[in-house]
């Protein structure tokens, strides 16, 4: 296949649907500090006209958790585009022991002993590794077939 111009927001959209759990679990967080600091920044200020500076942290740090999958999704398609800018010609090869994904002049392969699940979000097939935290390789469903989707998500199921 060749790769087309929204290639790269695919992706990101893909990812993202992987990552909810992660990134709702970083904006608790995140926003959970915001509204302590916006309390406490709260009283503060009501006791004190001058200490003001906690409540303005407390917000900034409300607005940052609120951007945080904005920042994320950009930052995926920044590199997505680099990886697989449009016209780039992409491929794939399964194998029973190996999974590759070869973009232009890119090739990663990944050993099925290292795979650890395998989910089909959005448009792309995203596999998760044990060495990574993060998607090791992600798959646009079109290089796929759909006999060799199935198998994956019935012996790799997140």
């Amino acid at each position: 296949m060749i790769a087309g111009p929204d290639m790269s927001s695919r992706a990101a959209k893909s990812l993202l649907l992987g990552l909810r759990r992660q990134l709702v679990v970083q904006a608790a967080v995140f926003g959970g500090f915001g509204v302590l600091l916006v309390v406490f920044g709260a009283f503060m200020a009501a006791s004190d006209d001058s200490s003001s500076s906690v409540l303005i942290y407390g917000c900034a740090l409300l607005v940052l958790t609120l951007a945080l999958p904005f920042f994320a999704y950009r930052r995926i398609i920044a590199v997505w585009a680099r990886f697989a800018p449009a016209g780039t010609p992409m491929s794939s090869e399964f194998s029973f022991d190996r999974l590759t994904l070869t973009a232009g002049p890119t090739t990663n392969s990944v050993h099925a002993s290292a795979i650890t699940g395998v989910a089909h979000l959005g448009t792309m097939f995203v596999v998760r590794t044990r060495q990574f935290a993060t998607p090791a390789m992600v798959f646009p469903e079109e290089l796929v077939p759909p006999a060799v989707g199935a198998d994956l998500l019935a012996r790799y199921a997140m």
